[in-house]
């Protein structure tokens, strides 16, 4: 997906639609149950909703002003060029970019979190004492050698297993949560709120990391798709899909048990006891979130590195939208024209050295011209950094509330309102995008929006400062 351009690989509507489906499908589902068993019936189902259409309206926002963008020769394919265009020139781009970073930072440290609550109840007797800290320095390991590399290799093979794997684990979840409550009945009845003044905000929080996923890739997604005027309905069908998903997740799995899990696969382990396909399950989506880290951490460390100019990401500064087209120099260069490799040697010389810095670029691993041990110590305390996150907030519900509410809904919500508007300025006058109505619901949903960012930013940073009691 990342590199589907306008003029490259196709997909089918279908594809792209079980592609937006399953994209979606991630750690923030499975934390949905208990945030509903927190807020209440009622409380869950508004909250629902209106995050799912403020997200539904706010993507075919973004479609718009990717599309006017295009009829007016400015090429879209990137939320980061939106912002580029539409939020200030290099500025608006670090904002988006500073967002985006932000966002997949925290998802990194859920990552992490939910890796080690899971194993600490799959193996307790492994480690004594410290567990969750124990199995957060055995993972550190090999998720810090893959995030250390220059790239992955069979990106798209791993992804797909990744994602895979979390559906099916995802899939036989909910079915065990449908046979049980259409067996024994509500086993929570009540789902009475305990702390509104927290529930409320975690869910809002909850419900924006996990629809998260569709905005990150809208653009790639339009270019992508083989119909491109279904776009639209592209979009709509698979909001409305995701929203159904996380509804009928919510309440099975708050249903099903007592008190359901954090994450809920770890419920199966609470009733059926440490039994193998409870650990089998469990371990099948640990799998999956591991595979995830380094597919979440290369697009964040990228931009990290190009902003930075250091680093293998620095080498993609000419292709960003709002960078000049300029000649790398490569630092491996200079040595040679100290050595006496001058600019009118022989066609063959000349082949052998360009063939020399394709083999470079063609390696996994750093090289010096990166940036050496350097760019391994940054991305090595980048990873360090995430797991002191991942230990410092209670637990993984809190974790992912607490990233959601402090980033999701900006990119979700706030940015394609402010995107439609400014295209309302920039390219004015467009009739169609003059109706009351449309203009209404969008400051709507951007106040809204801005609203539930600040009060839940507030609400969970001071929820975090006093010990995370709810």
């Amino acid at each position: 997906m990342a590199g589907a351009t306008a003029g490259g690989p196709k997909a089918s509507f279908h594809s792209m639609f079980a592609f937006a489906l399953m994209m979606s499908i991630g750690a923030g589902v499975l934390s949905l149950p208990q945030n509903v068993s927190r807020t209440g019936v009622c409380a869950s189902l508004v909250l629902s909703l209106y995050v799912g259409f403020a997200v539904l309206w706010c993507m075919q926002l973004m479609l718009r002003a990717k599309t006017v963008c295009e009829e007016h020769g400015v090429r879209i394919a990137t939320y980061q060029d939106l912002g580029t265009i539409l939020l200030g020139g290099e500025a608006g781009r670090r904002v988006v970019e500073l967002s985006v970073c932000g966002f997949q930072l925290g998802v990194l440290c859920v990552y992490f979190d939910f890796i080690a609550t899971c194993l600490v109840v799959l193996f307790p007797t492994v480690f004594v004492g410290a567990r969750r800290v124990a199995w957060m320095a055995v993972f550190y390991v090999p998720i810090c050698a893959a995030c250390c590399l220059r790239y992955l290799r069979d990106l798209g093979f791993v992804a797909e297993v990744a994602i895979s794997s979390y559906v099916i684990g995802w899939c036989i979840i909910v079915i065990i949560c449908a046979v049980r409550v259409g067996n024994m009945g509500f086993e929570n009845t009540r789902l009475e709120p305990k702390h509104t003044e927290w529930s409320v905000v975690g869910l809002f929080g909850a419900l924006c990391y996990s629809f998260e996923g569709v905005p990150a890739s809208l653009c790639q997604m339009v270019d992508t798709l083989e119909e491109r005027p279904r776009a639209a309905e592209l979009i709509t069908v698979s909001i409305l899909a995701i929203l159904g998903v996380y509804v009928f997740t919510e309440y099975v799995g708050a249903f099903a048990f007592v008190r359901p899990g954090d994450p809920l696969s770890l419920s199966l382990v609470e009733h059926y006891g440490l039994t193998f396909p409870s650990i089998s399950l469990n371990l099948l989506i640990v799998f999956a979130v591991f595979l995830k880290y380094p597919l979440q951490f290369f697009p964040m460390i990228t931009i990290f590195e190009r902003n930075m100019n250091f680093g293998p990401g620095a080498r993609l500064r000419a292709n960003t939208a709002s960078a000049p087209k300029a000649i790398e120099v490569k630092p491996s260069n200079y040595s040679r024209v100290e050595q006496g490799v001058s600019d009118d040697n022989t066609p063959l010389l000349r082949a052998k050295l360009q063939e020399e810095e394709e083999e470079e670029d063609d390696t996994i691993w750093i090289s010096r011209s990166d940036g050496g041990v350097y760019v391994v110590m940054l991305r090595s305390a980048i990873v360090a950094l995430t797991a002191v996150v991942a230990l410092v907030v209670p637990n993984l519900t809190d974790l992912i509330d607490l990233v959601g509410v402090l980033f999701a809904p900006v990119l979700a919500i706030v940015f394609p309102c402010i995107f439609d508007l400014g295209i309302k300025r920039k390219f004015a006058p467009i009739p169609s995008m003059g109706v009351p109505f449309e203009t209404s619901l969008t400051i709507f949903f951007l106040t809204t929006g801005i609203i539930g960012w600040l009060f839940g930013s507030t609400q969970q940073i001071t929820n975090l400062a006093s010990g995370g009691a709810r």
